[in-house]
Formats: C-alpha cells, structure tokens, sequence
C-alpha cells in the first residue's frame, strides 16, 4: 500500500512498480493519492510505511530520500489574452489580477508557489481565487475554457501543449523548481515484504543518481 501525491504518482510510480513486479510478480500494489501533509500523517498514524511526497515536513521520525525534480509552470487559456508563445516568461505584475485556480490546502504544490510569491511581498489572500481543487487534471480542464490561470507540474502538461489545449508559461523571477522524496518511517519495524520495497526503492533512487 503506497500514499503518494499526485505528480509522483503518475510519471515515476509507475516505472519502480513495473521493475519491482519483474522481480516479485507475484505483489500486487493499492495506490493511494493523498497530498504531501496526509502522506506524511498517513506514516505517523501507521496508516502506511512510506510514501512519495513533494514536500518536506519535518519531524524527527522520518527520513526523506530525494527521488526525482520537477519545476512548475502557469498555464493560461489558448485564447486573444495570451498570445505569448509557449513557454516563454510572462512578467509577474502581469497575471497577479487574473482569477487563480490553486491546489487544495496542504498540496506541496500549494505550499511551494504560496511560499514563493510570499518572498516577493505578494499575499495570495489578496489575489481573485476563482476554485481550490484536488485534481491536476479538473484543474487543467477548467484552464483550458478560459475559467483562469493556475501553476502545475511541467511533467502534467507535455501532451496537452502538443493539442493547443491551454498555454504553458514561465515567470519572471518566480523559482518554482522542487524536489519530490520517498519518505519513511525510520522507528517503525517494517513487514518483510514492505522492507524489500523499501529497499528496492532506495536502490532504483541511488541507480538513477549515478
């Protein structure tokens, strides 16, 4: 049983499970999406014994094992109001009167981009907030018709740049690389079975390290 976010998830889950399934192919795996915080809670309450999370949050009973990177990026609608090609930087002061749609509370993705814009003196409380939403994918919908802007995985957005489906930008001055970790329980006596996927993982990450 894994807990993970969602970005993780989708573009490197299914590579360690499709490796860990060659060697015991007699496993079989529950995927669970929770966001950073719950992942972590989820480890504390032994709901799980690890989890992939794109946040750190620290407490002295777990280690965090850096997996993969990321960088997130603003996606606008395919319309008149942005006709800036694709992935070129828009100039902050630009959008800040747009209608965001954010992640839900507790999203390392929410987190990342509030801490941000925070450094720049911009208080997202302020900003017009049109939706808080779960999905990576609603939220992509609802940006491409036109019901305002939002920040995603640059990995979430590959395929659909390819239709038109919405516009995909940097911004100026706005540093919004992170890191997504396996995360662990460093107290807890693991069954056999999740010890040997602990241990799986952490060699695939030191693998791809190389």
């Amino acid at each position: 049983n894994i807990f993970s976010s969602s970005v993780p998830r989708k573009y490197i889950l299914p590579q360690i499970i499709k490796d860990f399934s060659n060697k015991y192919p007699d496993v079989s795996f529950t995927l669970s999406d929770k966001d950073s915080k719950n992942v972590v809670q989820s480890i504390l309450n032994a709901d799980t014994d690890f989890g992939i999370v794109g946040a750190k949050h620290p407490y002295n009973n777990l280690d965090y094992i850096e997996l993969m990177e990321d960088n997130l990026v603003l996606i606008t609608p395919n319309n008149s109001s942005y006709t800036e090609p694709n992935y070129s930087s828009l100039k902050l002061n630009t959008i800040l009167n747009e209608k965001f749609i954010f992640r839900e509370k507790g999203s390392g993705t929410r987190n990342l981009l509030e801490n941000k814009l925070k450094e720049k003196g911009i208080d997202t409380k302020k900003l017009s907030v049109f939706a808080y939403i779960e999905d990576t994918e609603t939220i992509k919908e609802l940006v491409s018709l036109g019901l305002g802007i939002s920040f995603i995985s640059q990995k979430a957005i590959k395929d659909d740049i390819k239709l038109g489906k919405y516009k995909v930008y940097y911004v100026e001055d706005l540093n919004l690389y992170r890191k997504f970790y396996f995360v662990y329980h460093n107290k807890r006596q693991l069954s056999p079975l999740n010890e040997t996927f602990k241990e799986f993982v952490l060699d695939y990450i030191e693998k791809i390290s190389i």
